[in-house]
């Protein structure tokens, strides 16, 4: 027989489930700026009727007993994640590109002075010298003139190495970032287990905003690819080299002094190999030496 209360309690239950649909629309709002939040939004179950067999006629059963939260998930797309961190890849080889580039271009500023006047001016003392021969101030004009030539190339050299030196230390500064941020998913992705595990999915939203964000800043450095696991976890490749996996988590080595550079893998002992992002281009631009590759290598050559 139908409780007396039946309506009632659908009734509540149907008020509690849109108190919390405004509750997470809260939440949205204001939380609109704030970096790395995703949006959320109340998943919802009809309750049923849960007539017992022995009880059951040829009459209409009850339409059931409301409705119940199930979880509050968030709005999100991995594929669209996927390429989004695609993008940040790439777009992060060409700053770090133009940026070394841009240091380069400081060094030697051939807008102001530089290597070209230079030359000019001791090629016009030598004709000169070579019109008078026996004139001393034309031989002290090419003497002078030369020295400038070498003193130039001199504090290029100098630049240059100083150039390469300050980027090789940018370049173990983010070898560093790149492991520590490692160590940080792979902390989150232990805590997003546990509650997993505790039946406390709810409760995760927050650490996986957390971890998204480390993961977008990983995705700068090289290019990757990001598998979710059914406990929560997330497993993480760098072009098919994988460096995070549950308890396993890899290391990058930048190993120097050496000529050239080598970044490797600490499981393999090989060196890395990178489609995009900013490693990839600080170790071309550093040690590239070819018409194709215009390093700090190739203009010190």
């Amino acid at each position: 027989m139908r409780s007396t209360f039946l309506g009632l309690e659908t009734a509540r239950k149907g008020l509690t489930v849109s108190q919390k649909g405004l509750d997470v629309t809260g939440q949205n709002i204001t939380n609109a700026n704030t970096e790395g939040y995703t949006r959320q939004r109340i998943d919802v179950v009809s309750v049923s009727s849960n007539i017992d067999a022995r009880y059951r006629t040829t009459q209409a059963g009850m339409s059931g007993q409301g409705v119940l939260v199930s979880d509050v998930s968030q709005i999100r797309d991995q594929q669209l994640d996927g390429r989004y961190r695609s993008e940040l890849a790439e777009q992060s080889y060409y700053e770090q590109t133009l940026t070394i580039l841009d240091d380069l271009e400081g060094v030697l500023n051939e807008i102001e002075g530089g290597i070209k006047p230079s030359l000019q001016d001791l090629v016009s003392s030598l004709q000169d010298f070579s019109m008078n021969p026996n004139q001393a101030v034309n031989a002290n004009i090419v003497l002078s003139k030369t020295k400038s030539v070498i003193q130039m190339f001199n504090q290029y050299a100098e630049e240059l190495n100083g150039l390469k030196e300050q980027s090789i230390s940018d370049l173990s500064v983010d070898v560093n970032d790149v492991n520590t941020t490692l160590s940080k998913i792979q902390g989150l992705n232990d805590s997003i287990s546990k509650a997993f595990l505790e039946g406390k999915q709810n409760a995760v939203n927050e650490l996986m905003d957390q971890r998204n964000l480390l993961v977008d800043h990983l995705a700068t450095f090289g290019n990757i690819k990001v598998t979710a696991q059914t406990d929560g976890q997330i497993q993480i490749h760098m072009h098919d080299q994988l460096i995070l996996d549950g308890d396993y988590r890899d290391q990058l080595n930048l190993l120097k002094p050496t000529d050239p550079l080598v970044l490797e893998w600490q499981s393999t002992g090989q060196a890395i190999s990178l489609g995009a992002g900013s490693l990839k281009a600080s170790i071309e631009r550093i040690e590239g030496n070819n018409p194709f590759t215009q390093g700090i290598a190739y203009y010190q050559g």
